[in-house]
């Protein structure tokens, strides 16, 4: 007979969030009710929970976590999953106003989370670690932004502080160019058009000005247990800026998976992480970003035979998990946009 779980999962209305509560269900040892949290009282994940509520926004975290809780105990919950950068640290901020005997938050603590929250924390953590990050330079106000622009060429302007890869301007010296991307949260300009109709709306100091990496973008999954990696996926974008439109799943170099066994032990990484990479001119991978909570694809790589989220229920019945460094052969999965196939309640 299969073990009753209750898992409370926050930010249902992402964009595949119905097919991450398929495979949260669709594990060989675990019957799962999911309950569902959203802001949004019409979240795309709404129909798949189990049970659904509406809650505030976890900038208001004293109102937060009581709804966290009320929620928890009226449905006995065993593990909440954040799926969001803000939520996660609220969660591992409180962690004590919420964790109890049975039940468990599946993040890491919050000074790490705050680490990976920066992405100036984040580049300087890893070089401490003598792992290799994108060029970069730190800019603190208007006035260091334009002294920098004069003598960088290229470059890709972001905000260190940033949800969802919003805010961010990849400038060149081509002419005339000016598009936006991935649902407008990309613009791309060329130097002229950057300073005299973006550089003075930018409001959201300290930015990270760094080199401009080569396309595609990959997405790789990291599971550790206390310190110990223990499954990491790496695969790439089938579109560049759209992480939600599938994936080509590739051999992992030896060197992403040394370099993650080291973050993984230094900063005692347990649970479930996403963390964004492209490579240099050269052809050397560079971290963007590890973000403090799973990939909002996850269930992807979930598609491709390797169900993480029933890892992660054995973890949190300390059970053995087995390891795995990449897959062995490509795979090339594209969700499935249209939910028809995808029982709902």
């Amino acid at each position: 007979m299969k073990q009753k779980l209750n898992i409370l999962l926050t930010c249902a209305g992402g964009e595949l969030i119905p097919q991450t509560i398929k495979y949260i269900k669709k594990n060989h040892k675990f019957n799962v009710k999911v309950v569902g949290v959203d802001l949004n009282l019409n979240a795309i994940g709404k129909t798949f929970c189990d049970h659904f509520y509406q809650i505030c926004k976890p900038e208001n975290p004293k109102r937060y976590i009581k709804e966290i809780n009320a929620i928890s105990k009226k449905h006995n919950i065993n593990i909440i999953i954040p799926t969001s950068d803000e939520e996660s640290l609220c969660l591992a901020k409180h962690r004590n106003l919420i964790e109890r005997k049975n039940l468990k938050i599946t993040n890491a603590d919050f000074s790490t989370l705050k680490i990976f929250s920066n992405k100036v924390s984040t580049y300087k953590k890893l070089e401490e670690l003598g792992i290799k990050t994108p060029k970069f330079l730190e800019v603190k106000s208007f006035k260091e932004l334009l002294k920098l622009i004069k003598i960088k060429k290229d470059f890709v302007l972001k905000p260190a502080v940033a949800r969802g890869g919003r805010d961010v301007y990849i400038v060149s010296n081509k002419a005339n160019v000016e598009k936006s991307l991935n649902n407008g949260r990309e613009l791309h300009c060329n130097l002229n058009i950057f300073k005299s109709k973006y550089a003075k709306k930018i409001k959201n100091y300290p930015l990270i000005l760094m080199e401009k990496l080569v396309p595609p973008t990959y997405d790789l999954d990291i599971l550790a247990y206390h310190g110990l990696l223990k499954k990491i996926i790496l695969r790439r974008r089938i579109i560049p800026h759209e992480p939600n439109s599938g994936h080509i799943f590739e051999k992992l170099p030896s060197k992403i998976l040394e370099d993650f066994k080291k973050i993984a032990k230094n900063l005692k990484l347990n649970w479930l992480y996403d963390c964004d990479l492209m490579k240099d001119k050269n052809g050397n991978f560079k971290i963007l970003e590890i973000n403090p909570r799973q990939s909002g694809s996850v269930s992807v790589t979930c598609a491709a035979g390797v169900n993480l989220f029933e890892d992660l229920f054995l973890m949190y019945f300390d059970k053995k998990i087995k390891s795995k460094y990449g897959l062995k052969k490509k795979i090339i999965i594209k969700p499935v946009k249209n939910l028809i196939n995808l029982q709902s309640r």
